[in-house]
């Protein structure tokens, strides 16, 4: 029997020797302690499988998984295989935490008793180490049922927000977890996942409160000079997926994601003009354009004449202007 309270800390390793100390210490300084480690080495070539094996050789929790490089979703998909705990959490191992971490995420999963599915936190980006703050108290909770969660998904959807952010800032209920790591997109893998997790759930709870921080160092994939592109592709492949599949209880929030999905294309397209690499935008946004197209003029979650007048206000907006009919009146 799978013992009351355990949490799985599922940490991704690959190459990264010089960060992974400080994420191994922010796991044992952890204030929640019936913990399961599974460092899950991808391939590394540097020290960093050496670095798990010595941590496991002195922390009785931990256990190392060495494997070929095959790749984040690979690794995370391992982690909830080979997990024992009721809970899951799914740090970087470039990263690290506050130490009261898992310990807040785990009272707000089972707040007032109630088996919640999903905690979120606050993060932060940094460049360098920063000391913990002290205890955590007094955190501010909010819990959201699926039309908040959803509406918060559709009306602030950057992936820079705690609830699209990462995998790495959320307690799951592995009962409530459906194998979400599908896919394996060049960029923003979480942002995939994170949408087969809200579509399948039914509420969450989010504390309002920073207990992760996402290093920023060179070298990272993240890093190179054509991130932003690739990740705006992905983003926009993403939510195309995901439109065609999404399941019918959630179809009134398809007209929200289509639009989104819109308003991504035009960025992306917008923000390639005068590089390089604009051609290939362009011809990459019209292949979705025309799928995304026939998505919104079938779209019956939103009367017609609706729909027609979103197509006009994300294309020809001077157009309108001319009409002396601004965009929020259009869209009313």
């Amino acid at each position: 029997m799978t013992p009351e309270g355990l949490v799985t800390v599922v940490v991704s390793v690959f190459n990264v020797e010089k960060y992974l100390p400080r994420c191994l210490e922010s796991i044992a300084a952890q204030t929640y302690r019936n913990l399961e480690i599974l460092l899950i080495d991808d391939g590394s070539t540097d020290g960093s499988g050496r670095l798990c094996d010595e941590f496991a050789s002195t922390d009785s929790r931990a256990r190392v998984i060495h494997q070929e490089n095959r790749g984040l979703w690979v690794v995370r998909n391992r982690g909830v295989e080979e997990a024992k705990g009721e809970y899951l959490v799914f740090p970087d191992g470039d990263d690290y935490f506050h130490r009261d971490y898992i310990r807040l995420l785990y009272e707000a999963i089972n707040l007032s008793g109630k088996e919640y599915p999903l905690a979120i936190c606050d993060y932060e980006y940094v460049n360098e180490y920063k000391a913990d703050s002290g205890e955590k108290s007094g955190s501010v909770v909010e819990v959201m049922d699926h039309d908040a969660l959803l509406d918060k998904i559709v009306n602030y959807p950057s992936c820079m927000s705690a609830l699209w952010g990462g995998n790495w800032n959320k307690l799951y209920r592995k009962s409530s977890l459906p194998i979400p790591f599908q896919k394996e997109y060049r960029r923003c893998q979480d942002y995939d996942s994170n949408l087969r997790v809200f579509f399948h759930i039914d509420c969450a709870v989010y504390v309002k409160e920073v207990l992760y921080y996402w290093v920023q160092w060179p070298g990272q994939s993240s890093r190179t000079p054509d991130d932003f592109q690739i990740r705006n592709e992905c983003r926009c492949r993403i939510f195309q997926d995901h439109i065609r599949t999404i399941p019918s209880h959630l179809s009134a929030w398809r007209p929200g994601l289509l639009i989104d999905l819109y308003r991504r294309l035009l960025f992306w397209k917008d923000s390639a003009r005068g590089t390089e690499q604009f051609k290939t935008v362009s011809k990459t946004v019209r292949e979705i354009e025309k799928d995304t197209w026939r998505s919104f003029l079938s779209c019956k979650q939103m009367p017609f004449r609706r729909r027609i007048r979103w197509l006009l206000s994300l294309h020809v907006p001077s157009f309108l202007k001319k009409l002396g009919k601004s965009i929020p009146n259009v869209l009313a």
